[in-house]
């Protein structure tokens, strides 16, 4: 029986009352991935239009916490790897330090949906922390970096693992329809 999340899904219930997306935790990508586990074993009663919806946007909201963790590591080791605290020097490095050639295989930076930006708050809690941190100790940015490290392991982590998923409801629904088990046309092509 399909979850009553993938049953009642609809974009407009994801809303919070003031019309606000709420932010995404890891427990929610694991709750996803825990219902869409039966992706390889989809029938015609599997929602699975719900599941291919909420794991494409995890993924944009998990790639692009992804993206910011990469780049604030980036900097923070430059910091680390330079003498004496220079900010002249950070700053000129600071383009180079943070380019798309540092970030992780297949993460791709230039996001402008405000809800993907909303979404991924809670997953970027160290991200934060850069604010408020005196980037001249060295070891509070040692402590940062390790807290940035972290986070971008699980979110890479549950980045990968949402991939994965997708890509196996992808090839389940191409195998329904090599095997002509397919549902209803509205239930997987809307």
């Amino acid at each position: 029986m399909p979850s009553a999340q993938a049953q009642a899904h609809n974009s407009e219930d994801d809303r919070t009352a003031d019309g606000a997306v709420p932010p995404l935790l890891l427990a929610d990508v694991d709750q996803l991935l825990l219902e869409s586990a039966r992706a390889a074993r989809v029938g015609s009663t599997a929602p699975v239009r719900a599941w291919r919806d909420e794991l494409t946007e995890a993924l944009a909201v998990l790639t692009y916490a992804e993206t910011v963790l990469s780049g604030d590591a980036a900097l923070l080791r430059h910091c680390l790897a330079t003498g004496p605290f220079d900010h002249k020097q950070v700053l000129d490095g600071l383009a180079r330090a943070v380019s798309g050639d540092r970030l992780p295989d297949g993460v791709v930076p230039g996001y402008t949906d405000d809800a993907v930006f909303a979404r991924a708050d809670r997953l970027l809690r160290a991200h934060e922390q850069m604010a408020f941190a005196d980037l001249t100790r060295r070891q509070s940015v040692r402590r940062i970096l390790d807290d940035i490290e972290s986070e971008l392991g699980e979110v890479a982590a549950r980045r990968f693992q949402v991939e994965a998923r997708l890509a196996k409801i992808r090839a389940a629904v191409i195998r329904a329809y090599r095997e002509g088990t397919v549902p209803a046309p509205e239930t997987w092509l809307r």
